[in-house]
């Protein structure tokens, strides 16, 4: 079912209600049609649905949406298509109560935000999911004849998701609260305890704006007009967030001298809040406690040390298991680079990455700082959400301000100079064997790009100690690719 029937979701921030507050979602997949009778058949052995006979001509009676199951029955079923297909089950069930670990990859119930997210197709104007004319994206009131019609028979959403303005109400997991608490939250997983869990979208018996939030389902109850559609948690770091950079022979310093990079992965955002809390344990006292655009767990992390930066790559590996990378002893770190986990890039690994495969952009993506960066003359000398820029060509955001980002190499000078990179001719310099400093590169949002002390462009090096916090400097992960 994963290979054919899900649908890669990107995630971000998201303005929940279509308000103005919003809130954030990591990547997820989620399925492009509700679950239908066959397949519920298929997996549970069991038909309960209503809308048992009589498909509307033309229609495939298995290919209507499941209905007149339970929510807890929906996430056994979940359970049981997870243990199907080889995947690690969510959910713990012990009667009518149900926990759901969100950290595992089988299926499970969307939350109220991704729901939302998926159905509104990208597209925050329509007051349906795909369009402004219900007719053409779902089944209701005026259209449906009173009964259920096959999936996927009206036009998909921006996101190719189908029947998410109608057909049968969909389960979500959380509970159901009237007043939303997830403003301002990463993957917010609704309240913590309730009686009722909320159900979207719609029936042959409506017609509701895809912001419409329904209270009506407990755990126990079904409806004729009931059903669900499946999600996915992607788990592992490098699944989310992390390209591939097909290496090859560099001008380091956009220089005529060269250098040599296998390929390696690099993450497409500076770490952020959230993901230094949830791998860390969230005892770190940021600099930035607050966001201009409203999800704070989507600034990048600073108050990094080098230190903190590198014991975090090993966090990550282990939790995403991956072999760490770092011996740390004290203040001295060694790295392992035959080992597949989460390290800091390299210099070169870093201004490769940057350049986008442009050496003639100034700036990570372009000539125009403002088109990709957060620098002095419009950040507000301050640390904004991660990717709001453009991309560049690599679709990497923010490696031009924001925040300076950590690398791997020693270095003796806050201000290196180009005669000191001594990896011309060579294949995945590693930067001096001594050095009481280590690479910083990027520039920040307190920087004007075109000051000669710190300027802007992707070519300049900078250097920092190890132990020392910031409020200008994270940084990003890279792997190498074995």
């Amino acid at each position: 079912y994963s290979s054919g029937a899900m649908v890669r979701l990107e995630g971000g921030s998201y303005a929940f209600g279509h308000s103005s507050s919003k809130v954030g979602l990591s990547p997820f997949q989620i399925s492009k049609y509700e679950v239908t009778q066959g397949l519920y058949k298929q997996v549970m052995n069991a038909s309960p649905s209503y809308y048992s006979s009589n498909a509307a001509t033309g229609e495939i009676q298995s290919n209507r949406p499941v209905e007149k199951v339970t929510w807890v029955a929906a996430c056994q079923f979940c359970n049981a298509l997870s243990e199907l297909e080889g995947f690690d089950k969510c959910y713990t069930i012990s009667g009518d109560n149900v926990a759901c670990d969100f950290s595992k990859n089988g299926y499970r119930l969307p939350t109220e935000a991704e729901w939302e997210y998926a159905a509104s197709g990208g597209n925050n104007s329509y007051s349906y999911s795909g369009g402004n004319t219900y007719g053409t994206v779902a089944w209701g009131s005026t259209n449906s004849g009173g009964i259920t019609h096959e999936v996927a028979k009206k036009q998909a959403n921006g996101y190719g998701l189908y029947d998410m303005s109608g057909n049968v109400w969909e389960f979500c997991w959380d509970w159901y609260s009237s007043s939303y608490g997830g403003y301002g939250q990463v993957d917010y997983t609704g309240a913590s305890s309730g009686s009722q869990h909320p159900t979207r979208g719609g029936c042959p018996g409506n017609e509701l704006n895809i912001t419409y939030r329904s209270q009506a389902i407990s755990n126990t109850t079904s409806w004729n007009d009931g059903g669900f559609r499946v999600a996915r948690s992607i788990p592992k770091y490098s699944d989310k967030y992390m390209v591939k950079v097909a290496g090859g022979t560099y001008a380091f310093g956009h220089g005529s001298s060269t250098t040599t990079l296998s390929p390696f992965y690099v993450s497409k955002y500076q770490i952020t809040q959230y993901d230094w809390n949830k791998t860390m344990g969230g005892s770190k006292t940021f600099y930035h406690t607050s966001s201009p655009e409203g999800v704070r767990g989507r600034l990048p992390a600073e108050y990094v040390t080098w230190l903190q930066a590198v014991s975090f790559c090993n966090a990550l590996s282990a939790k995403d298991g991956y072999d760490p990378c770092y011996t740390i002893n004290g203040s001295t770190v060694t790295c392992d680079w035959t080992k597949n986990g989460y390290r800091l890039p390299t210099e070169t690994e870093w201004e490769y990455a940057a350049s986008g495969g442009n050496n003639s952009y100034t700036y990570s993506g372009s000539n125009t700082y403002t088109d990709v960066g957060w620098f002095h003359n419009n950040s507000s000398h301050r640390t904004h959400e991660v990717g709001l820029k453009a991309a560049n060509g690599y679709g990497l955001y923010d490696m031009s301000g924001n925040i300076w980002e950590w690398c791997w190499d020693r270095c003796s000078d806050r201000r290196p100079a180009a005669s000191t990179y001594a990896g011309y001719g060579q294949t995945n310099y590693k930067g001096p064997s001594s050095g009481d400093m280590r690479g910083l590169r990027g520039n920040t949002a307190w920087n004007d790009p075109a000051s000669s002390e710190f300027p802007g462009r992707i070519t300049f090096r900078y250097g920092e100690t190890i132990a020392n916090e910031y409020g200008d400097v994270g940084f990003r992960i890279v792997r190498s690719d074995l």
